[in-house]
C-alpha cells in the first residue's frame, strides 16, 4: 500500500529547491517502514539507525564533512558515482548533536537526498542553531487515516467512494460500517495490518499492550528524574478516559499533582506526539487565535488506543451511531483524529461570555472564512451553539457531521439570520475541505 504521505515524499524528492527532510511523529506510526519503501525509487539507499552504537559511531567524529561523507558511504559499501542516493538517519532525536550534520548535508551535498526521523518534536526556525528553517523542512507521520485503513483492508471500492466528491449516498451504509470498525481498531499501522491479515479482534490485545509499553519506555528515556518519569506515566495512563474532553491541569485525573507539574508532563507527552492540547477560540473571524488561558481539549494519538485503554471496545462494536454513546466523546475524538490526519490543524469555539456554555466542536479556516463544524443529530433548530456562532460569523456557511447521508439545507438562527448547513456523514471528516467548495458554490448560486 502507498500511504498518503508518500505523495508528499515524492513532491519533496522532485523539488528543485529540496532541503534536508525531517520526518517527525510518534513511535509505531511507520516512519522507518515508510522510508524503506520509498527508498525503492533510488539507485542507492543508505540507512543508519542512530539508536545503535555501531551505527552512530561515525557521527561522533569531528572530521571534515568530506571525510565524514566518505566514511559514511564506505560503511555501507556504497559509492557516489553519480547515482541517485537516499540517506536515511533514523532516530536522530536520540542524539540532538547529530542535527549539525543535517545542515552540512544541505549546504555541501545537494546532490544527495537526505531524510532524518525523530520521535520527538524538534523546533525548526531561523533562530535555531541546530536546525535552521533555511536548511530543513518537516513532514509529520501519523497513524493511518480512514482512507488508508480502507486501503489496508483491500476495500478499493469503498475507498474510491470515500474519495468521490460529491459523495455518492448509495455507499453510505457500507462506509459507515467500515468507519465504525476503524474507530474501534484505530489507525496504528501494526494493529491495522494484523487485523487486515487475520480479521481477528481478539488477537490484537498483545499488540496494543506492546505499543503502550513502547510509548512508556520512550517517555522514560526523555524524563530527567524518577519523579518526572512517574508523573509522565501517570499522566499518560490517566489521559485516555479524558480523550476529546476539556481538562484542567490542577489535580488532573484525581491526582495530587499541581498544575505546574502536570502541565510540564503534558508538554513532554505532546513533544512525543502522544497527545495534543487543543485550545478554544472566542472569535468567528480570522485569524484563529487560541486562548491558552482557557481549558484545552485533549486529543490522544489514536482512537483505537483510547477504546482499548478505557475498556469500551464492546460498546463501539455494537453501536449504530457514534454520537449516541458517551455523550459523543468517541465520535468527537475520531473526527478530531481524521481532521488532523488530513493535514488540517483545528480548534474549537466557545462563546466569550461569562457563564456561557455555548461550544462548537471544531473550527477550521477555509478561503478566508472560519467554518464551524458540529457533531450533533437532529433538526438545525436544535443546534443552539451553532446558532450563536453563525450570528457572530460574517458568512452563512456551516457543517454538521452525523450518522446520516449527505444533505444540504437552509436554516435560520434563533435571532433570524439565514445560513446554509451541509450535513456530512461523520466518516467524511477528513474530506471536509474537498466538499466545502461545491457546497459554498451551490449555496451562493
Amino acid at each position: 500500500m502507498e500511504r498518503l504521505i508518500t505523495k508528499k515524499l515524492a513532491e519533496w524528492a522532485s523539488s528543485k529547491n529540496r532541503k534536508v527532510l525531517l520526518l517527525q511523529g510518534a513511535r509505531q506510526t511507520g516512519k522507518t517502514h515508510l522510508i524503506n519503501s520509498f527508498a525503492k525509487k533510488f539507485d542507492q539507499y543508505l540507512s543508519f539507525d542512530l539508536s545503535l552504537k555501531k551505527e552512530r559511531k561515525i557521527f561522533d567524529n569531528e572530521s571534515s564533512f568530506e571525510d565524514f561523507l566518505r566514511t559514511l558511504l564506505s560503511m555501507k559499501d556504497k559509492f557516489g558515482n553519480n547515482k541517485k542516493t537516499l540517506i536515511f538517519l533514523d532516530n536522530i532525536s536520540d542524539f540532538p548533536s547529530d542535527l549539525n550534520w543535517l545542515t552540512h548535508f544541505q549546504k555541501e551535498a545537494t546532490d544527495l537526498f537526505v531524510i532524518a526521523s525523530s520521535s520527538k518534536h524538534l523546533d525548526i526556525d531561523e533562530k535555531s542553531e541546530l536546525i535552521p528553517e533555511s536548511c530543513i523542512e518537516s513532514l509529520h507521520s501519523r497513524p493511518y487515516n480512514f482512507s488508508e485503513f480502507l486501503d489496508v483492508l483491500g476495500e478499493d471500492t469503498a475507498r474510491d467512494a470515500f474519495n468521490e466528491v460529491p459523495f455518492p449516498n448509495t455507499s453510505f451504509n457500507q462506509l459507515i460500517r467500515f468507519f465504525h470498525l476503524y474507530t474501534l481498531i484505530g489507525g496504528m499501522p501494526e494493529i491495522a495490518e494484523n487485523y487486515a491479515r487475520d480479521r481477528e479482534l481478539a488477537d490484537l490485545q498483545p499488540i496494543y499492550e506492546k505499543i503502550m509499553s513502547l510509548f512508556q519506555e520512550e517517555s522514560d528515556k526523555i524524563s530527567p528524574s524518577k519523579k518526572s518519569r512517574e508523573l509522565n506515566r501517570n499522566t499518560f495512563q490517566n489521559a485516555f478516559p479524558y480523550a476529546s474532553m476539556r481538562i484542567s491541569f490542577h489535580h488532573f485525573g484525581n491526582t495530587i499533582s499541581r498544575s505546574r507539574e502536570t502541565g510540564k508532563s503534558f508538554r513532554t507527552l505532546k513533544e512525543m506526539f502522544l497527545l495534543y492540547l487543543i485550545y478554544p477560540c472566542t472569535s468567528a473571524n480570522l485569524p484563529i487565535l487560541p486562548d491558552k488561558n482557557k481549558s484545552p481539549r485533549l486529543q490522544m494519538i489514536d482512537t483505537g488506543l483510547v477504546n482499548y485503554s478505557t475498556g469500551i471496545q464492546k460498546q463501539i462494536f455494537e453501536v449504530n451511531d457514534l454520537l449516541t454513546i458517551f455523550d459523543g466523546q468517541i465520535g468527537r475524538h475520531v473526527v478530531g483524529q481524521e481532521i488532523l490526519a488530513s493535514g488540517n490543524d483545528h480548534n474549537f469555539w466557545v462563546r466569550d461570555k461569562a457563564q456561557s456554555t455555548a461550544e462548537v466542536d471544531f473550527i477550521i479556516p477555509y478561503e478566508g472564512l472560519v467554518i464551524p463544524i458540529v457533531l450533533k443529530p437532529g433538526e438545525p433548530g436544535r443546534l443552539r451553539s451553532l446558532h450563536q456562532f453563525m450570528d457572530a460569523a460574517p458568512h452563512p456557511f456551516a457543517v454538521r457531521l452525523w450518522a446520516h447521508p449527505l444533505s444540504i439545507q437552509q436554516a435560520r438562527t434563533i435571532r433570524g439570520k439565514k445560513f446554509f448547513l451541509m450535513s456530512l456523514p461523520y466518516f467524511l471528516a477528513g474530506k471536509i475541505r474537498e466538499h466545502l467548495g461545491g457546497f459554498i458554490k451551490l449555496a451562493r448560486s
